[in-house]
C-alpha cells in the first residue's frame, strides 16, 4: 500500500480537523524528514567507509582529495569513472609519478556497487605493491579479504621486488584470476608500459585485462609540478 493510501486509511479510522493543506503540509514535512535522514546515514557510511580504508591502507591525503569538492577531473578520474559507468572489472591506469593515479584509485574504491550476484563479499581493500609482495599468501583468511573484497585497489604495482624464481608473479596470477572469476572489480596502478607490463607479469593476466577491462597509458606531466 502506497504513502497516500496509508494516510487516507489513517484518517478514515481517526477522523480529525485537519484540512487538505494541513495533511499536505504533514506529508511534506514527513518527506523533508525521511530525505534528511537518508543524507544523515549516507554521510555517516562515507565517513565509515573513509576511516576503515585508511584502516585498510589507503593513503588519507589521496582520500581526502577524492571527497573534496576540488576533486580534479584528470586524465586518471576520468578513466576510472568511464570504467564505473561501463561496468568493467579491471582497470589498469598507467602512468608517471604525480598524474593523479592513486587520487583517481581512492575515489574509484569510495564509490558504492552493487552487491555481487556471485559470491558473499567482504569490504573494499586498498594494498600498495609492497605489501601485497609480504601478504602472507598462505594464510585462507588473510587470502580471503583479497579474493573477496568488494572491490579491491592494486597501487604502484611495479616496484615490488621480482624475485627471480617467479613467486610474486604466480601469486598476483593467482589473485587477479580469482577475482575475475568472481566477476569482482579490481583496479591497479602502475608506472609500467603495456608492454613492460604484460612481460613482466605474463600473457595470462593480459588477456585478463583485454577481456574485462582496460591498460590505460596516461599522457601528461606531473600534476605535483602544477602551482
Amino acid at each position: 500500500m502506497s504513502d497516500l493510501g496509508l494516510r487516507e486509511l489513517f484518517q478514515a479510522l481517526h477522523p480529525s480537523d485537519m484540512t487538505a493543506e494541513q495533511w499536505a503540509e504533514h506529508d511534506a514535512r514527513i518527506e523533508r524528514e525521511r530525505q534528511a535522514e537518508e543524507v544523515r546515514q549516507e554521510a555517516q557510511r562515507q565517513a565509515d567507509l573513509r576511516r576503515d580504508l585508511v584502516e585498510r591502507g589507503c593513503p588519507a591525503k589521496d582520500l581526502e582529495r577524492a571527497i573534496s569538492g576540488e576533486l580534479q577531473d584528470t586524465a586518471a578520474v576520468s578513466e576510472a569513472r568511464g570504467a564505473m559507468a561501463l561496468g568493467l572489472t579491471l582497470l589498469v591506469l598507467s602512468g608517471l609519478r604525480g598524474c593523479g593515479k592513486t587520487t583517481a584509485a581512492a575515489w574509484w574504491l569510495l564509490q558504492r556497487r552493487k552487491p555481487s550476484e556471485y559470491v558473499r563479499t567482504g569490504p573494499p581493500r586498498f594494498v600498495d605493491a609492497t605489501a601485497l609482495a609480504r601478504w602472507p599468501k598462505y594464510d585462507d583468511a588473510k587470502m580471503h579479504e583479497l579474493e573477496r573484497a568488494s572491490a579491491l585497489v592494486i597501487d604502484d604495482l611495479g616496484i615490488e621486488y621480482d624475485d627471480k624464481h617467479g613467486a610474486f608473479r604466480s601469486f598476483l596470477d593467482g589473485l587477479v584470476n580469482a577475482r575475475y572469476a568472481a566477476v569482482l572489480p579490481t583496479l591497479i596502478t602502475t608506472n609500467l608500459r603495456a608492454t613492460e607490463f604484460k612481460e613482466r607479469y605474463g600473457e595470462r593476466i593480459a588477456d585478463r585485462i583485454r577481456e574485462a577491462g582496460r591498460y590505460v597509458e596516461l599522457a601528461g606531466e606531473s600534476l605535483r609540478r602544477r602551482p
